[in-house]
């Protein structure tokens, strides 16, 4: 077996395992505390990784990097070229869905 075909399979018991903990509305990641409808993670799990998420943003920052892909950036801001145009995507869909 190669380790390709591992990983693959690795990756399918996870995703199994984790829609097995949503169907028992338990936290996808830890399995340990049941959560509210319409979430997939339990606070502790959120916090940790938001805690994450802002650690690596400011890293990135620092080294001059995208804060979204961690590619070296290609313009001014946060973002590089294509992290723009797809938060920018992302933003309108938001607000057309959730227009008034």
């Amino acid at each position: 077996m190669k380790t390709t075909d591992r990983s693959y399979e690795s990756k399918l018991a996870m995703r199994k395992m984790r829609e097995e903990r949503k169907l028992k509305g338990l936290c996808i990641t830890c399995g340990a505390e049941k959560v509210g409808p319409g979430e997939l993670n339990c606070r502790s799990c959120r916090d940790k990784r938001n805690e994450h998420e802002r650690s690596l943003r400011q890293f990135r920052k620092e080294k001059g990097l995208c804060s979204k892909c961690g590619k070296k950036l290609d313009r001014v801001g946060a973002y590089c070229g294509d992290c723009v145009v797809g938060v920018t995507k992302g933003t309108q869909r938001f607000r057309k869905k959730n227009v008034n």
